[in-house]
């Protein structure tokens, strides 16, 4: 039998007295822990279930799910949403800036497809980035709240910026900045892009986890997750900004070490071999994949290939050989 998890029971009850910030740092936790499938009946609380996901990998029983306690995380929920109403655009804007969803798309990935349009939105009026959710992927709404509370609250040059989001007629789309020059793994191979710019762009992510990671500020610790070049996008000044915070896990705030035990996700070919063993996640785990984005600039080649529609990695063979024959060097070197 399943009963409402004592721990998220506290942190919900305990959270309807503090601050917004304190409120959100517990949303946060909230969100990252595992969801189980279920068969509740309302659309309210499976809705809540799902957004949350504050239950263990236990089957639910639906008489265990009391009333008052889906009020009281509605509360934290509305409370903190509250913050996020400045960014909020029409659903009806980002049609006509994207002809009805049918043309102008950039990009797609593990959250949907990518569209770029000229929209009205919290900081003017500009060309962005318009990211719509496609739940037939797997994700949803844990992951699209997660990336509004996320990028609203961490914001830094080498980021990039959340400019808006819509949560209408069942639609949940994420409006970003727009970076012309697109994801760093398009370019990786390009004669265009110049040693010097290859350089600046690893100073750019590097400046960008260090904020991530910062351990002597009053913020909390950002684990990433997902470090790769797909997800370093670049300005139309070859700016480097690290995107995509779906996937990171938060750490307490002004401690110099941070170990996490949970799931592992991420990218084949990037993510830490120690991270997929023991299940421990750490921030050297983030740098370990960094160290790959390194070695795919270097190179000027992905980490892996497709073959026969399987990954085979290729990063670690390549460099030994480019290192042992000079002909092999990259051209722009």
């Amino acid at each position: 039998m399943y009963t409402f998890p004592l721990e998220a029971y506290t942190l919900v009850t305990h959270s309807l007295s503090l601050s917004s910030i304190a409120q959100f740092q517990i949303l946060l936790s909230l969100l990252t822990l595992p969801v189980p499938t279920c068969s509740i009946a309302d659309p309210n609380k499976q809705s809540i279930i799902m957004s949350m996901k504050f239950f263990s990998a236990s089957p639910i029983e639906p008489k265990h799910l009391v009333n008052k306690e889906f009020e009281h995380l509605k509360i934290i929920m509305d409370s903190v949403m509250k913050e996020f109403e400045h960014l909020k655009i029409q659903l009806e804007e980002l049609r006509k800036a994207t002809d009805n969803f049918g043309s102008k798309v950039i990009g797609a990935g593990g959250f949907g497809k990518v569209y770029e349009g000229e929209v009205v939105h919290s900081k003017g009026r500009s060309m962005v980035a318009i990211k719509r959710l496609n739940r037939e992927f797997g994700q949803g709404d844990p992951e699209f709240l997660k990336e509004i509370m996320m990028l609203s609250r961490y914001a830094h040059k080498n980021l990039i910026s959340l400019l808006g989001y819509c949560d209408e007629d069942g639609e949940k789309i994420l409006v970003y900045e727009h970076a012309s020059n697109g994801s760093l793994d398009r370019h990786l191979s390009s004669t265009a892009l110049s040693w010097t710019q290859r350089l600046k762009i690893c100073l750019d992510v590097a400046r960008g986890i260090a904020y991530l990671h910062d351990d002597k500020g009053t913020q909390q610790r950002v684990l990433h997750r997902d470090i790769k070049s797909a997800n370093i996008l670049l300005d139309d000044k070859w700016n480097a900004k690290l995107s995509d915070m779906r996937l990171s896990k938060i750490g307490p705030a002004n401690q110099q070490y941070t170990a996490l035990f949970t799931n592992v996700v991420g990218t084949p070919g990037y993510c830490d071999p120690q991270y997929m063993h023991t299940y421990t996640l750490t921030k050297e785990s983030d740098i370990y994949s960094f160290g790959v984005v390194l070695f795919e600039i270097l190179c000027g080649r992905l980490c892996f290939q497709y073959t026969n529609g399987r990954s085979v990695r290729n990063t670690s063979a390549y460099v030994e050989t480019m290192l042992r024959t000079e002909e092999t060097r990259p051209h722009y070197l």
